[in-house]
């Protein structure tokens, strides 16, 4: 179970969402666009060393881990994109807290868009 001693290190506004075909009124042409479906507060969080190896294997150095509010619906949202003060990241995982509780917190672990390991 993750826990924050301070809800208020939420200060960080995640917008999560995933691509859309969008086409360009002046030359017709069909682009990748970012389309966010919600947007949440969320605190950067730091793995230990084993942590992020066996979640995404070598590719750590591109990776970001942020603390969001526990949500039962992550997989019904079917994000796959985050953006973060105009730097958009792919949604490499979440990893929803067991419990119930009112003060848990799920994992939001995002890879710099484009990047390979």
């Amino acid at each position: 179970m993750t826990r924050l001693k301070t809800a208020s290190r939420l200060n960080t506004v995640i917008q999560l969402g995933a691509q859309e075909h969008v086409v360009d009124d002046i030359t017709g042409i069909t682009k990748h666009a970012f389309k966010p479906k919600l947007a949440v507060y969320g605190a950067p969080y730091s793995l230990s060393i084993s942590q992020p190896l066996s979640v995404e294997g070598m590719t750590i150095t591109n990776s970001k881990v942020y603390l969001v509010r526990h949500r039962q619906d992550w997989e019904a949202l079917k994000l796959k994109l985050a953006k973060i003060n105009g730097v958009e990241y792919e949604i490499a995982g979440i990893n929803p807290d067991a419990g119930h509780d009112y003060m848990a917190y799920d994992q939001l672990i995002l890879r710099k868009e484009g990047a390979n390991g």
